[in-house]
């Protein structure tokens, strides 16, 4: 896992607007009743000062969106919390689109 972290750190790094923003790593402690790889033990949240918008970066993220950040949805931001969303597609064992809905605070 320690590779995979250094490799989405060099992918951060190769994105002009990363050295402006602000990038926050969460280690998410995920319990054994999550089975499988569709959480990922670390989330890359960059926040683009200028824009004042927001993307995420994970092993899921950068799996399935070619190795590029994914802009998120704020749906709440408060003085207790900010709450963010994202989608990831990906085909299924069927080859039907998928949708794969994320929610973090």
């Amino acid at each position: 896992m320690r590779i995979y972290s250094t490799l989405l750190l060099a992918a951060l790094a190769s994105w002009p607007f990363v050295a402006e923003a602000e990038v926050q790593k969460c280690v998410m402690q995920v319990g054994e009743s999550l089975q499988g790889d569709m959480i990922a033990r670390e989330i890359y949240l960059i926040e683009d000062p200028k824009t004042k918008s927001f993307m995420v970066l994970d092993a899921v993220v950068s799996y399935f969106n070619n190795k590029k950040p994914m802009v998120v949805r704020v749906t709440a931001d408060d003085s207790v919390k900010r709450v963010f969303d994202w989608d990831v597609f990906m085909l299924n064992n069927a080859g039907q689109r998928t949708k794969i809905a994320y929610h973090g605070t």
